[in-house]
């Protein structure tokens, strides 16, 4: 089943990235043939069932997607390539990844434990995180120049600065 789909927008490459639920990745190009599968090399794995693709950001300038899952990670892929390039680990399922726009290297991520964590991605670490304010688990989030609003499930909405 298809859980999460992301298109780069840009009619010249017309890229597609369409995630399951069973953690597997297809980029499509413009003209609807299955161009690569993107998924972690896990040895013997096909994919996991009870795993499923949450969310797909692609960057908005480098050959680069982040898809966020439903168990504890990210995933960020060079499109060109078709190789992992790493993977962020979180206390908890991601349900949110959003590149920050002013920064070539920061992806935002929107967590089940309430954290909104800020890495770079070149280095693999944390640079930020938001806590606080919510009392049940995030749902979503929205970014806008260095504010990133979220909404949790318990019907709250809540609006944070980032740096």
């Amino acid at each position: 089943a298809v859980v999460s789909t992301q298109s780069t927008g840009a009619p010249d490459d017309g890229l597609l990235l369409v995630g399951g639920t069973d953690s597997t990745l297809h980029l499509i190009s413009g003209a609807g043939k299955v161009i690569g599968t993107l998924r972690e090399k896990i040895p013997g794995a096909k994919g996991n069932m009870d795993d499923s693709v949450e969310h797909i950001a692609f960057h908005p300038t480098r050959p680069l997607v982040a898809a966020s899952f439903v168990k504890d990670r990210v995933c960020v892929w060079d499109t060109a390539l078709q190789r992992l390039r790493t993977t962020l680990a979180h206390p908890d399922g991601v349900v949110k990844t959003q590149w920050a726009g002013d920064s070539e290297h920061h992806l935002v991520t929107c967590c089940l434990d309430g954290v909104v964590r800020v890495w770079d991605v070149d280095q693999d670490v944390v640079v930020a995180e938001v806590t606080g304010g919510h009392s049940s688990q995030l749902l979503d989030m929205r970014i806008s120049e260095n504010l990133v609003v979220t909404s949790d499930d318990g019907g709250s909405v809540k609006v944070f600065r980032i740096s």
